[in-house]
């Protein structure tokens, strides 16, 4: 059922060793030992992480072999060798993250892999913790194995109970549908497209080729055979809403990061980023910001379009309208939920009664925990999201390198902090001059957009909604 190789080249599927004699390759390709098998490789850097020629042969090599549909080659040693009848498998592998050229490569001679990017970074200081101090790293691996097993033989139990036949004529034509948008979507974001700045423009104007658009058909049945196997892994022999999930989550993880961000922006901002805003939520260059978005408008997802600044237009893009369907609530229940399974007959989820007991009385989960600790839900967001300021103890107002230079001549003449249990200020934090689209996760992004669109350091206005987030703290709680 499984077969591990913690390393390996792609030329091992088929061998022409030359120091082994030809009756005897068989017994070291690869190929005919993975049939029918799952191929799991801990990490993939070695194959990805191969110097530009030999990248290519790996690449070209892996295309053919995940076809299904076997693997012949030639060499001067042993002339034509390979299996042309299919070889089908499944590989899972592992790897940090996938470099660009690698994107370019697959985009190139074909895109046969599917990603599943992992959200650790978002853990807690209190989870990494309890991860950090309980168990050794050895024991969380046992634990890990024996509840995959005890999964398993429950899946196998089950299924021997109830035989899936899977009837392709019984799924929802509306789900179908939705599929075949979400692979035109993928299709458009792997595009490759070959995007160079314009010598003197500062990254203002760009040159580009005829993008290479995949045929979405591949993805389509890649992506319906996922959710396939979603459906059959929980117990059911149709494809649901909740199916969807991971089709959506895989498709999307399945594109550089830089395009997916602003697909993501473009939906949570109603169809529209400004190039300004894109710069401070990637933490790129203003070049790459406008590479990138000239490039979702190369490859044909978005439109170039302006919106309206403080004192000038600002560059910015807009979603197609043959993708507008993207900002329906249901999609972004699909995006938001990836990982929320909620209609397993095999294995029902532990607080799913609790769960629809709560949406039932219009509560969330978050809500129902806050009320449970007696906390406020006001509270509770100012708490999470406070700022210590530093303050100019020469004229109390907003300390930075700036205000010293200019007001004080470049002499640093220190700084005390207004401190109190939590940091200060809300996040994302809003501009008061751009009501209807400021908004900033972090508050370097913030003083970035007064200082580039305002020409100004808000110092000011952080010094009164300072003094408005003390005003709440003490109101909510006055003996703190």
């Amino acid at each position: 059922m499984i077969y591990r190789s913690d390393q390996f080249t792609p030329p091992s599927f088929v061998s022409h060793s030359a120091s082994v004699k030809r009756e005897k390759l068989e017994q070291i390709d690869l190929l005919p030992r993975i049939k029918n098998k799952c191929l799991i490789t801990k990490e993939l850097a070695p194959v990805f992480g191969a110097d530009e020629d030999q990248l290519t042969k790996n690449i070209s090599i892996l295309i053919s072999v995940l076809d299904g549909q076997g693997y012949v080659s030639d060499s001067g040693v042993h002339g034509q060798r390979g299996y042309p009848d299919p070889h089908m498998f499944t590989w899972l592998g592992a790897i940090v993250d996938i470099p660009y050229r690698v994107w370019k490569l697959l985009g190139n001679l074909g895109p046969r892999l599917y990603f599943l990017r992992l959200n650790g970074q978002d853990r807690d200081e209190q989870t990494r913790l309890k991860e950090l101090t309980e168990g050794t790293y050895l024991a969380k691996v046992e634990e890990c194995a024996e509840k995959a097993q005890a999964y398993f033989g429950k899946l196998d139990e089950a299924l021997i109970l109830k035989q899936i036949v899977w009837q392709k004529g019984n799924d929802d034509h509306e789900l179908l549908l939705k599929i075949l948008r979400i692979a035109k979507v993928l299709a458009h974001l792997r595009a490759v497209v070959q995007v160079w700045e314009t010598d003197g423009s500062g990254g203002s104007e760009y040159n580009y080729a005829s993008p290479v658009i995949e045929d979405p058909s591949r993805a389509a049945t890649a992506l319906y055979n996922l959710a396939i196997g979603h459906a059959v892994f929980h117990g059911r022999d149709k494809i649901t809403e909740d199916d969807l999930r991971v089709v959506v989550k895989v498709a999307l993880d399945s594109a550089t990061k830089e395009r997916v961000k602003l697909l993501d922006m473009l939906i949570e901002n109603k169809g529209i980023v400004s190039t300004v805003d894109f710069e401070l939520a990637l933490g790129c260059s203003k070049a790459t910001a406008l590479k990138t978005m000239k490039e979702l408008e190369i490859i044909g997802l978005v439109d170039e379009t302006e919106v309206k600044g403080i004192t000038k237009s600002l560059k910015a893009v807009a979603l197609k309208a043959e993708f507008q369907w993207l900002l329906l609530d249901e999609f972004k229940k699909s995006r938001d939920n990836a990982h929320t399974p909620e209609s397993s007959k095999l294995f029902p989820s532990q607080g799913g009664k609790e769960q629809d007991n709560l949406e039932k009385m219009g509560v969330s989960k978050e809500q129902d925990n806050l009320e449970k600790m007696g906390v406020s839900k006001e509270q509770d967001n100012l708490e999470k999201s406070l700022l210590s300021v530093k303050l100019c103890p020469n004229c109390d107002t907003i300390y930075s390198g700036e205000h010293v230079n200019k007001v004080h001549r470049g002499r640093n003449l220190g700084y005390y902090r207004v401190s109190i249990k939590e940091p200060l200020l809300r996040f994302p934090m809003k501009c008061s001059q751009h009501s209807n689209n400021g908004e900033y996760p972090s508050f370097r992004g913030w003083r970035t957009h007064w200082k580039e669109i305002h020409e100004e350091t808000p110092a000011e206005e952080l010094k009164n909604q300072t003094l408005e987030a003390l005003s709440r703290l003490e109101q909510m709680d006055p003996e703190g």
